[in-house]
This record gives C-alpha cells, structure tokens and sequence, in this order.
C-alpha cells in the first residue's frame, strides 16, 4: 500500500513475510488488517501514517522489524521482543474495542518489552516536544 493512493484502501492478509528490505506503508484512509495465527512471526517492517491504521491480532509479538505509529495502532496485547522497535508519535493512539485514544495516547490492555526490544518516540523528535502517554491496564486475575 502506498500513501499516495487518492482513496481509501483496505488489505487483510493472513501472512506477511519478507527479508527485511521492505516497509509496508499504511497511508490516509487506509487499513492494514493482520488476520494471522497469534504464533506466526510478521517479518515486514511497518509505517502507519497520520489516519491510517494497522489492526494487528489480539495477542501479537513483533521481532527484528520496526513499527512506527503515526496513526492507529489496533493493539490489545502486544509483546516488543528481540530487536523489534515501536516508534510512537503524538499524531497516533491506539484503538480496540474498548478505547479509542486521543492523539498522542497509547493505551494498551498489556505491554510487554523483552530484551533488546524498544518502544520509544519517532526517531529524530526531540522527545520534550513530544506529548506522549503510554498506559497499560492489565490485570491478573
């Protein structure tokens, strides 16, 4: 998908795969849906821009890809494993079914960051201009 496209525009796939050339760019207007099994890696690094968004599943782990969110993130439980990195900006949130975020919210039902994985701001902002809010609501029961 390309930002470009005058129109909206959605792709749902059940298995993104690549070598880590590539970026799959999820413009205005545009939806980007993961329908994948929970366990199947996603090897293509992600751009979603300000009014696009990327559904992913419920529970999803990222690994040696980069995500970056300037629009909306649809994440419930997502796990930042070994050199994956989540660049949030202030012009994305995140969406589920409960929680639909202002600009600059993330709000995620669990979070979880492992070794060598990163979530942080767009790379280049200076980080005191950024308003940026990350809350994760889980709870163990």
């Amino acid at each position: 998908m390309s930002p470009q496209l005058a129109s909206n525009f959605q792709l749902r796939a059940g298995t993104f795969v690549g070598d880590g050339t590539g970026v799959l760019h999820v413009g205005p207007g545009q939806q980007a849906v993961v329908q994948h099994a929970d366990d199947l890696e996603f090897l293509v690094d992600v751009v979603v821009y300000e009014n696009g968004t990327l559904f992913l599943p419920k529970s999803f782990t990222c690994v040696d890809i980069t995500i970056t969110v300037k629009g909306t993130l649809g994440a419930h439980n997502l796990t930042v494993g070994d050199g994956c990195k989540v660049y949030l900006g202030p012009t994305g949130t995140i969406r589920s079914t409960e929680f639909t975020g202002d600009p600059g919210i993330y709000r995620f039902d669990r979070l979880t960051v492992a070794a060598d994985g990163e979530v942080t701001h767009l790379p280049g902002a200076d980080p005191t201009e950024q308003n940026l809010t990350v809350i994760v609501s889980w709870n163990k029961g």
